[in-house]
């Protein structure tokens, strides 16, 4: 069986997107939970969780993911994204932070001294 297979079946089955889902966000929450659930038992564990974490767009560093729950629900784990949710950083502070590096403005940065430290 399909990986597809598996989560049409487990959506179908407890996991129901249509009776759960409020949202397009919470809609791929139940979806991602769905593929994360390997085994079906509506459950997943540490790892599944930091999983499904990173993809909803997050990024937890290794010491968030040690102190993650052991084992949680769907509704745990939606409430802990929802409660540790970063916002992705806007354009303009990527550039900001660019900018600190490319003081020529050549929107370049070296890995070896640049030309101009020769």
């Amino acid at each position: 069986m399909c990986i597809r297979d598996r989560y049409q079946r487990r959506v179908r089955g407890k996991l129901n997107v249509g009776k759960m889902a409020t949202t397009p966000e919470e809609a791929e929450a139940v979806r991602a939970f769905a593929i994360c659930d390997t085994n079906g038992d509506q459950k997943i564990d540490r790892a599944q969780l930091a999983f499904f974490l990173r993809a909803l767009g997050q990024n937890p560093t290794q010491n968030e993911v040690n102190e993650l729950p052991a084992e949680v629900d769907f509704a745990a784990a939606w409430k802990y994204y929802q409660e540790h949710k970063k916002e992705p950083l806007d354009v303009s502070v990527l550039e900001d932070l660019f900018s600190v590096w490319d003081k020529d403005r050549t929107c370049l940065l070296y890995t070896s001294p640049s030309p101009r430290d020769s």
